[in-house]
């Protein structure tokens, strides 16, 4: 109302409804729904909260111990995952920030700063399989799992994914 034009609600691709506000031609702004407000009781009020909410900086919660740079914490409706800070300079030529998974079901607020390390290693490159493909660990979305090509395996025990071999990679 201040601006003099429509806030937007929209559902996004994975279901989950969205906020979108065009205060300068161009220059469109989002901010998510929290998932426990049904979007027909937000108030303009609450709408406005949510942007504010989303200008503010994001918490960090440790550093990136390749760059010394601060890990902030994001979060999607599919779980949390760490942004690597990005310089001015980055942010101006677009460069794709580095993120850094969560495991699902994790507070990212209570992990040591020794399992934030051994996260920011993640993907680890494993070895080869028998077509000359690289077997990588990774944490996704849906947990821990070893890839090798186009095969993808889940994997029990993350922190094993770790120090897994390559031979017991091949095994899963």
């Amino acid at each position: 109302p201040e601006l003099g034009v429509p806030i937007v609600v929209r559902i996004g691709k994975d279901g989950g409804a969205f906020l979108q506000i065009e205060p300068e031609e161009g220059k469109k702004k989002y901010a998510n729904v929290p998932e426990d407000l049904a979007p027909a009781d937000l108030t303009v009020e609450k709408a406005l909260e949510l942007f504010q909410q989303r200008n503010e900086a994001p918490e960090a919660l440790g550093i990136h111990p390749p760059t010394g740079r601060n890990l902030p914490l994001r979060g999607r409706p599919c779980g949390y995952y760490l942004e690597v800070e990005r310089t001015e300079e980055e942010v101006e030529a677009k460069v794709k920030p580095t993120w850094v998974s969560v495991p699902p079901g994790a507070d990212p607020r209570d992990l040591s700063e020794e399992h934030l390390a051994s996260l920011c290693t993640l993907p680890r490159t494993i070895g080869t399989d028998a077509e000359g493909q690289e077997v990588v660990f990774r944490i996704g979305k849906y947990g821990p799992y070893v890839q090798g090509g186009k095969e993808t395996r889940n994997v029990e025990d993350g922190q094993k994914g770790r120090t897994m071999s390559r031979n017991e990679a091949l095994e899963i």
